[in-house]
């Protein structure tokens, strides 16, 4: 006997739902001053995700989250926490974000008449 519930969905939340669980951790990155660190994660059952840089929330509800123009003030621990449906919690490994030196050299765009851009090459 095949049991369809009317709403296909509900089957999926019924048998599919549980602790939230981490999937993928962001990984650590070492990088030139002025590049940008991309950091990753993936969860199951979970309502919230909020990401984390030395214990100060940043952002939250993004799987992936990016550090622009990355300077020493950057550099850290980043992890993301997240709440599952059930209400309980689960955090990520902590990724390091560190600059490996300066760039070799830097070129400056002029964007607007009284904006530029330092691009690290």
């Amino acid at each position: 006997m095949n049991v369809v519930p009317e709403n296909p969905l509900q089957l999926f939340f019924t048998y599919f739902t549980g602790p939230p669980l981490v999937i993928t951790h962001p990984e650590s990155q070492d990088i030139k001053s002025f590049s940008t660190a991309t950091f990753t994660v993936a969860f199951e059952n979970v309502r919230q995700i909020i990401w984390f840089k030395d214990s100060t929330e940043l952002v939250q509800d993004q799987t992936t989250i990016r550090v622009y123009r990355a300077t020493a003030d950057d550099q850290g621990h980043y992890y993301a926490t997240a709440i599952g449906e059930d209400g309980s919690i689960v955090s990520t490994n902590q990724a390091t974000l560190t600059l490996n030196g300066k760039c070799a050299f830097f070129h400056i765009q002029k964007i607007l008449s009284c904006s530029y851009l330092i691009v690290c090459q």
